[in-house]
C-alpha cells in the first residue's frame, strides 16, 4: 500500500482533506460506470469529452498555435469509504533549534498492486470531475502520454460522506455555480489570444461590423457580457457566419483578392447587403420593431442566401453595391408569388391568412425550417433573375 499524506480542512463542523496524488491511480480505483450510464451522484459521463481531455493532457491539443501544456490545475472531488479511510498518527517534529513538538498527521493508504486494487474496487466515488479522472484510465490515456511521465493532481478528499452531504456538494459544484456564458468565454479567449483560425477571423469581422458607424449592425452585436435590447450575441452571429455561407464567401472570394483589406472590404459588402434589405423591407436594424427580418431568425435567413446572391451578381458582372443588391432583392415578391404581402418576412399576416403565409411564418421559429425556406427561396429568385420566367436583367 502507498501512504499518501493529506491535509485536513475544517469548514464549520465538517472535515475534509486536500490530497496530491497521481490521477492514474485514482482512475483505477473509481467506481465504474460505462459512458452514458445513469449514476446516483453524477451525470452520465461522455466518452468524447474524456477523449478530448486525454488528448489535451498528452499535448496533442493546439492552444494558441502551440501544443497544449496538458495541465489540470483545478481539483476534482472524491469520496472514499470502507477500507480507503483517512487515518491519523502522532508524529514528532524537530525544529531548526532542536525543539520537539508532537503533531497529528493525516494519511490514507492507497493500493498499488493489482490484488490490492481489486480488493478496494468501488470504494472510491467521484463527486465532481469525473471526465478529468476517467481521462487517466488506461483504456483512454493517449499513447503519447507515457506511464513513466510524472503527473500529479490536487484532489479534494471526503471520507465517507453521508447521503445528504453528497447531495449538497453535488448542488454546490453543479447547480449553484454560475457557468461562464459562451459569449463571455469567447470574449475572454479573444483577449488572451486563444481564438484561432476561422473563429478568430469571424470574431474580427463581427467586431468590425459592430464598430463601423455606417453599418446597419453598428453597436448591435453583444460581445462578452454586453446587454443590448434586441441585440445579437456574438456567438449566435459567428455560428451563422461559419455555417451558412458568409464565411465561405469571405474565404473563397474576398480574402484571396483583397488580402490585408479583406475584413474591411467584406464588412462593406455586408453593410451594402443588409442596407439594401432595410430599404426593400422598410425596417431598421438600428431601431428594430417586431419584424422578423430584424430578429436573429431573419438574419439567419439573410446570411444563408447572402453568398448565392453575391455570386449571382458577380456572374452578371455587377459590383456588390447596395443598389445592385437592391435590384435582386426587389424581385423576391414576384419570384415567390408574394406580391400582396410582406414578402419573405411574414409575422404580420393581417393581409393574408392563407396556408402558405402561415407556413412561411412558422418557418422562422426553427433553425432547420428557416434554412430550408431560405434554400428554396433563393433558388426561385436566382432562376427568376436568370430569365427562366421570361425576365432577364
Amino acid at each position: 500500500m502507498k501512504k499518501v499524506i493529506v491535509n485536513k480542512i475544517t469548514q464549520k463542523s465538517v472535515d475534509f482533506y486536500s490530497m496530491i496524488i497521481d490521477p492514474r491511480l485514482i482512475a483505477k480505483l473509481r467506481k465504474k460506470y460505462t459512458a452514458g450510464e445513469k449514476q446516483d451522484v453524477q451525470r452520465p459521463w461522455i466518452e468524447n469529452k474524456v477523449k478530448d481531455i486525454s488528448e489535451y493532457v498528452a499535448g496533442k491539443t493546439i492552444v494558441e498555435n502551440k501544443k497544449s501544456l496538458g495541465l489540470i490545475p483545478n481539483a476534482p472531488i472524491i469520496n472514499v469509504k470502507k477500507d480507503l479511510r483517512v487515518q491519523q498518527e502522532e508524529i514528532t517534529i524537530i525544529g531548526s533549534n532542536g525543539d520537539r513538538r508532537v503533531e497529528t498527521q493525516y494519511f490514507i493508504l492507497f493500493p498499488e498492486t493489482d490484488e490490492e486494487i481489486e480488493n478496494c474496487q468501488n470504494q472510491l466515488e467521484i463527486i465532481d470531475g469525473q471526465h478529468r479522472i476517467i481521462a487517466f484510465d488506461q483504456s483512454y490515456m493517449d499513447p503519447n502520454f507515457s506511464n513513466d511521465q510524472p503527473y500529479e493532481m490536487n484532489f479534494s478528499l471526503f471520507d465517507n460522506l453521508t447521503d445528504n452531504q453528497r447531495k449538497e456538494i453535488f448542488m454546490v459544484t453543479n447547480e449553484k455555480q454560475d457557468k461562464v456564458a459562451k459569449n463571455l468565454l469567447r470574449y475572454i479567449k479573444k483577449s488572451l489570444g486563444l481564438l484561432i483560425g476561422e473563429d478568430n477571423i469571424t470574431y474580427d469581422i463581427l467586431d468590425y461590423l459592430n464598430n463601423e458607424s455606417s453599418s446597419p449592425l453598428y453597436q448591435r452585436i453583444m460581445f462578452g457580457a454586453d446587454k443590448i435590447k434586441k441585440g445579437y450575441q456574438e456567438t449566435q452571429m459567428s455560428k451563422i457566419f461559419k455555417l451558412y455561407g458568409a464565411k465561405k464567401f469571405f474565404d473563397n472570394y474576398v480574402e484571396k483578392q483583397y488580402e490585408e483589406e479583406a475584413i474591411s472590404t467584406f464588412a462593406m459588402i455586408i453593410n451594402n447587403y443588409l442596407g439594401a434589405w432595410e430599404i426593400a423591407s422598410n425596417v431598421s436594424f438600428q431601431n428594430p420593431e417586431s419584424d422578423t427580418i430584424t430578429k436573429i431568425s431573419g438574419l439567419r435567413y439573410l446570411l444563408y442566401i447572402f453568398q448565392d446572391i453575391c455570386i449571382q451578381l458577380m456572374n452578371h458582372r455587377k459590383k456588390l453595391t447596395k443598389e445592385n443588391f437592391l435590384e435582386i432583392i426587389k424581385l423576391f415578391p414576384k419570384a415567390l408569388d408574394l406580391e400582396n404581402v410582406k414578402c419573405v418576412f411574414c409575422d404580420d399576416r393581417s393581409n393574408d391568412s392563407s396556408s402558405i403565409m402561415i407556413e412561411r411564418s412558422l418557418a422562422f421559429r426553427g433553425e432547420g425550417a428557416t434554412i430550408a425556406l431560405a434554400k428554396k427561396d433563393v433558388q426561385k429568385v436566382i432562376s427568376y433573375h436568370n430569365g427562366e420566367n421570361g425576365i432577364l436583367l
